[in-house]
């Protein structure tokens, strides 16, 4: 197979490109600076549900995993960044980096992509920056996820409250 994909990638491209791979595909348009990004016309809810290849259900499940889990990952990047462990900032960014991907965070992606670009090269200039750019981000992320997961009744809840009223 020739093509690649970058991550985060969602199954849409994933399927395209094996079918380009596999010839049974037409080769896809180029995105050009006149075609908006899906999340710039979908309603959050519709650009997360997207994400996941329209499964609200997994988008949901998805979205309380990170909401529980990303407390823990914030915290390694801050605690890399005030020992100074570039090593470690370079994992905990990263990690929050695919994280945050998977959701289409792209300015909390940037962030954390340019934290641990600067722990592989060793540099501390520019982490507090970082940070600075990166924590309202993610909890910029973490608002939406929450409004997104729980706003989603849980299966069967209408069933249950028609049940209770007879």
């Amino acid at each position: 197979m020739d093509g690649h994909l970058l991550k985060p990638f969602d199954r849409e491209n994933l399927y395209r490109l094996v079918e380009q791979a596999a010839g049974s595909g037409a080769a896809a348009p180029a995105p050009t600076a006149d075609t908006p990004p899906a999340s710039a016309v979908e309603s959050p809810r519709d650009a997360i549900v997207s994400r996941f290849g329209g499964d609200a259900r997994l988008a949901a499940q998805l979205a309380r995993m990170f909401l529980k889990d990303s407390p823990r990952l914030v915290g390694a990047v801050r605690r890399a960044a005030a020992g100074r462990n570039s090593q470690a900032l370079a994992r905990s960014a990263h990690a929050l980096k695919g994280a945050v991907g998977h959701f289409g965070a792209q300015e909390a992606r940037a962030a954390a992509a340019r934290l641990e670009d600067l722990a592989k090269r060793g540099e501390k200039k520019g982490v507090k920056e970082g940070l600075a750019e990166l924590i309202p981000a993610v909890d910029a992320l973490r608002q939406v996820l929450a409004e997104f997961a729980g706003a989603r009744k849980p299966a069967g809840s209408r069933r249950k409250t028609k049940a209770r009223r007879k």
